[in-house]
């Protein structure tokens, strides 16, 4: 009778985790009215910075198998994209200057997002000029021959702005900033 028991007893110690190595998760912390207009704000702004980076995927997909006009098509897409940004990015100049959080800033943190947010709106400034005149049909070898490394720029616009959206976000609404995963990792059917 005594074995089983030390058995089980052996066996529960030796599956024991010490405390140290356990995770806690907390649940996100509630939002107030301001931080959700800010969190609003910002999550709109990435959704429309993926929209860019799909158009940009998309010509450098179809560069070698599609017309002239089809391209030509893309860039505009790319254009009007990179426009849509340009617009948000003062809607979300204007919410978090007017929001003025987070409040206290110790680490400097909305400075230094707002900075990163008017270098994002001039590249998508830049991104909406050049793909505009890359759409036009005298343009159209310059981009099969450049559009890709064009886009390319402006992906790693949209890299160097990520961390301090991410850093942003967190102070100002203490949670953390998610990439978009709608259907991240589903897999298509046959039916």
């Amino acid at each position: 009778m005594k074995s089983p028991q030390l058995i089980a007893l052996a066996a529960m110690l030796a599956g024991a985790v010490p405390v140290r190595a356990q995770v806690v998760v907390q649940p996100e912390p509630k939002l107030d009215s301001t931080q959700v207009v800010v969190f609003d704000a910002l999550y709109r702004l990435r959704d429309s910075l993926q929209f860019v980076e799909a158009a940009s995927a998309r010509i450098a997909r179809d560069r070698d198998m599609t017309s002239d006009a089809v391209l030509r098509s893309r860039a505009l897409t790319m254009a009007e994209r990179c426009e849509i940004v340009v617009r948000i990015t003062s809607e979300v100049k204007d919410v978090v200057t007017r929001t003025g959080r987070p409040d206290p800033d110790p680490k400097g943190d909305r400075p230094r997002y707002l900075g990163a947010l008017d270098t994002l709106r001039r590249r998508m400034e830049d991104c909406s000029t050049e793909f505009t005149r890359l759409a036009q049909p005298e343009a159209a070898q310059e981009l099969r021959d450049y559009g890709i490394g064009r886009g390319h720029r402006v992906q790693e616009a949209i890299r160097a702005y990520d961390p301090e959206i991410t850093r942003y976000f967190y102070s100002a609404t203490g949670r953390r900033y998610q990439p978009y995963m709608r259907g991240a990792g589903a897999t298509p059917t046959g039916s």
